[in-house]
């Protein structure tokens, strides 16, 4: 019996994938795929699998010890033969990186690296697989892919790393030259909702899944996008204190943004074409790390303008 839909080591949709990871002897993987579809659940489905007692029909029991320890906690699993590796968003001085990137130490020993994933995965797993997840293996430095090279190619017999990307392209050619690549697309997850939420239509199962789990903080964002939108018909001070709240909650989930491309789609075809337009400006300024409440002001003064000009002031 594999484990229940609600389950934290299910998995909705990629069949093809999981059938092509339960015959893969690879040590290394790469998974490639749209975000938010879900690569990093599999990940975490795929080594459940390699480290449970007693497997099901291809799926992880999800009652033996090492499947309790995969769904240990909300922030992700707690079992000490897994681990997941991310670029680095903020800087030593604790400002926001303007190229995140997966440094050195982080795979490798230096002496200024506490716990690099290279010698973690060379030490024995207490189950069966150390498992090492690169999250983000396109923001690998050159330095680093080439100081973990080494490991790639000679790995433990016990150890798998799992690089995810968005495209084989993406990655440094060394590293897909020995890696086993698994592809990802979009799925369809039913999930109950107070509304549609637009990763349905991108079939981003992670992010829709995460959306049904907390169905109050799904509101709560939508709450935010509204009450924003309302405010761009009112005075312009209230309209900026509304963009205030609108970025605060962008910046803790990025959905947010999806979420206010949906509402504007309700808007006439023109001026919702030029309020895509505005969105993209400011998805961009703030991919090149501007200000964020600039960036959000001037988003605001422009989607201002364009309903003020369908009132005809």
């Amino acid at each position: 019996m594999s484990v229940a839909p609600e389950h934290p080591l299910a998995v909705f949709g990629h069949e093809e994938a999981k059938r092509v990871l339960r015959t893969l002897r690879a040590h290394t993987l790469l998974f490639t795929g749209p975000p938010r579809v879900g690569r990093r659940r599999v990940a975490r489905w795929y080594a459940a699998l390699l480290n449970c007692r007693a497997p099901q029909r291809g799926e992880p029991c999800g009652a033996c010890e090492s499947c309790r320890l995969f769904a240990a906690t909300p922030e992700g699993p707690a079992h000490p033969d897994y681990r997941e590796v991310a670029p680095e968003r903020e800087t030593k001085a604790g400002r926001r990186s303007r190229r995140p990137q997966i440094r050195i130490g982080d795979l490798v020993a230096r002496d200024d690296a506490p716990n690099p994933l290279g010698p973690w995965l060379e030490a024995r797993p207490r189950f069966r697989t150390r498992v090492g997840v690169i999250d983000g293996a396109e923001s690998l430095s050159e330095g680093a892919a080439n100081a973990f090279l080494k490991f790639l190619e000679e790995p433990p017999s016990y150890a798998v790393v799992i690089l995810i990307a968005p495209s084989v392209q993406s990655v440094l050619p060394t590293l897909v030259s020995r890696s086993a690549p698994v592809r990802f697309g979009a799925v369809h997850v039913p999930a109950k909702l107070p509304e549609p939420h637009p990763a349905a239509r991108l079939g981003r199962a992670g992010e829709l899944l995460e959306a049904a789990a907390h169905p109050d903080a799904f509101s709560a964002q939508l709450a935010v996008v509204d009450r924003y939108l309302l405010g761009l018909g009112k005075g312009l001070e209230e309209a900026l204190e509304r963009a205030d709240a609108l970025e605060k909650a962008w910046s803790e989930r990025a959905e947010v943004a999806e979420l206010l491309r949906a509402r504007l789609s309700a808007w006439p075809p023109e001026r919702y074409a030029r309020a895509l337009h505005a969105l993209g400006r400011c998805e961009e300024a703030l991919a090149a790390y501007a200000a964020p409440s600039v960036a959000v002001q001037v988003l605001t003064l422009e989607l201002r303008e364009l309903v003020r000009g369908a009132r005809g002031r």
